[in-house]
């Protein structure tokens, strides 16, 4: 079964979520800075990972505006640093529903943002396998 890494590009926290097959998992968020590229390429070496999905933030308009050009910047240095390939996903309204599930989950509100973002990035993923 191939396993697929789910990235949610943030300013402040970048989301990972792993779908092995059709099953996707959260794992916990990482904090945005200089150690993220190596945390997640540890996370691809640790979990064999085969193939990586990055939300790429789009307006309603179907435009890319700066939150498209972080995630952009953030493959394109995890590009240098690894061969499994990447691609992007249309994000829109991942957030959205990952906020929905975990209020439907009564996650409470520090809950929430410690997993809002991982969530997310597990909407990105399950939204690519469909």
């Amino acid at each position: 079964m191939k396993k697929i890494l789910g990235i949610d590009v943030g300013e402040r926290r970048i989301g990972i979520a792993v779908a092995l097959g059709e099953n996707v998992f959260e794992r916990e968020a990482l904090a945005a800075g200089k150690k993220s590229i190596s945390e997640i390429l540890e996370i691809i070496k640790e979990e064999e990972i085969e193939e990586i999905v990055i939300g790429l933030p789009k307006t309603l308009e179907g435009r890319e505006g700066k939150q498209a050009g972080l995630a952009r910047g953030f493959a394109a240095k995890l590009a240098g640093k690894t061969s499994v390939p990447i691609l992007f996903f249309d994000e829109r309204f991942s957030t959205v529903e990952a906020e929905k599930r975990l209020r439907g989950m009564e996650v409470s509100e520090r809950g929430l943002k410690e997993r809002i973002d991982s969530m997310a990035a597990a909407v990105i993923l399950e939204d690519y396998l469909k």
